[in-house]
């Protein structure tokens, strides 16, 4: 009885322990960066020896695919810096170069299809996307302002439009959450999808950047001392 009582458990740790084991998707010459995950679907930017592109590899079936291929940038910022291309339900958002300027490109994983959201003469970068939306900030040749994209409508929304650096935009649940710059200091701002209301998180004399949001709380980096603090 105690020899089978062991077998037991020892099968039942075996199932639910958790085990896993690392699956190397890549394997080549060129640099493979930033992945993000969102169910079957894993997707990430790499530097073909000439600019960055953007590959979607899928779990259940082990296939990559190229989702861009050009002589420009995708999945990365003007001038080098971060960012990323991210997926969720099905599709894969990122910022990418056209040539002149930064747009916003959108991937229907079902269809093969890319949309390009934005066309303008101005950078648009930082794409998130959340259930049906997408969010990003632009720059409309004065500052930056916030933008959002219905998947469902085809319909670009304009958030934010006044004379202050709206940036940084997260999104969650129907709630964008932003950075906004007035030349003193940055302050934290909420918007809520549903009833169209905004509301200004934080107001104070110091600088409060980089907002995250998740289903009820929002956390950000406050400057309340000679280092940044979280809130």
């Amino acid at each position: 009885m105690r020899r089978y009582l062991f077998l037991l458990v020892i099968g039942f740790l075996l199932v639910f322990s958790g085990y896993s084991e690392a699956l190397q998707i890549t394997n080549n010459a060129m640099d493979d960066d930033r992945p993000k995950i969102d169910g079957d679907f894993v997707v990430w930017r790499g530097f073909d020896g000439n600019d960055w592109e953007v590959f979607l590899y899928r779990i259940s079936t082990g296939a990559t695919t190229q989702i861009t291929n050009n002589l420009y940038n995708d999945g990365i910022l003007p001038l080098g810096y971060g960012d990323r291309p991210r997926v969720e339900n099905g599709y894969v958002v990122w910022g990418g170069s056209d040539g002149s300027d930064w747009e916003i490109y959108l991937y229907n994983i079902s269809t093969g299809v890319t949309a390009q959201l934005t066309n303008n003469g101005f950078d648009d970068y930082r794409p998130q996307i959340d259930n049906g939306q997408v969010v990003w900030a632009g720059f409309d040749g004065a500052d930056e302002e916030v933008y959002r994209y219905n998947i469902s409508t085809g319909i670009t929304t304009q958030i934010t439009n006044n004379a202050v650096y709206d940036m940084n935009p997260n999104l969650l649940n129907g709630k964008i959450a932003w950075e906004s710059f007035d030349g003193t200091d940055g302050e934290i701002f909420l918007h809520d999808i549903s009833t169209g209301v905004t509301t200004q998180v934080t107001n104070n004399s110091y600088h409060d950047t980089s907002p995250g949001i998740n289903q009820y709380v929002i956390a950000w980096t406050g400057f309340v001392d000679a280092d940044g603090e979280v809130f």
